[in-house]
């Protein structure tokens, strides 16, 4: 493998946005570090162009890649010591929860190109879902079933 001439493009102000949120992201976004400092950090968040409920929550200790490529639904939960890798988007739906040390990531390269390109898809994470404490979830993942009616009581749903 030889990755001498690996680069990726980004338009200045795209690397100016991403400075930007960088120094955020690990310096204000951090020491509001309370639940009771959720609207202020759902307020940075939307500043950067995620699309993201008051009501929502995110860790301060979460890191965000791209805000811009983040929606989350009501009351939807980023946990503690996530990382967020979202070249390409991430949806959370209401009510779902990321738990602690999660790794969400929406790209990768291609091992067949000699180049290595960056390759990218979206991730979809529906609403009261559950992702448990330290899972990858990888590029393009999206609910592998139709949501059974609360009530159901059955698992998998449908079954």
């Amino acid at each position: 493998m030889n990755l001498s001439r690996y680069q990726e493009h980004y338009s200045l102000s795209h690397r100016l946005k991403r400075y930007g949120w960088y120094v955020i992201n690990r310096t204000l976004f951090r020491m509001m570090a309370t639940n009771a400092m959720k609207v202020p950090r759902n307020l940075l968040l939307r500043l950067f162009g995620a699309k993201i409920p008051l009501v929502s929550l995110v860790y301060p200790s979460s890191r965000i890649w791209a805000p811009w490529n983040l929606s989350m639904g009501e009351y939807a939960c980023i946990g503690p010591d996530t990382e967020i890798y979202n070249k390409a988007p991430i949806s959370i739906g209401s009510h779902a929860v990321i738990s602690q040390g999660t790794f969400l990531c929406t790209a990768s390269h291609d091992i067949s190109d000699p180049g290595h390109a960056l390759v990218t898809a979206p991730i979809t994470v529906e609403d009261r879902a559950w992702v448990a404490a330290q899972a990858f979830v990888g590029m393009g993942v999206e609910p592998w079933w139709e949501p059974a009616a609360p009530s159901s009581g059955t698992w998998p749903p449908g079954r």
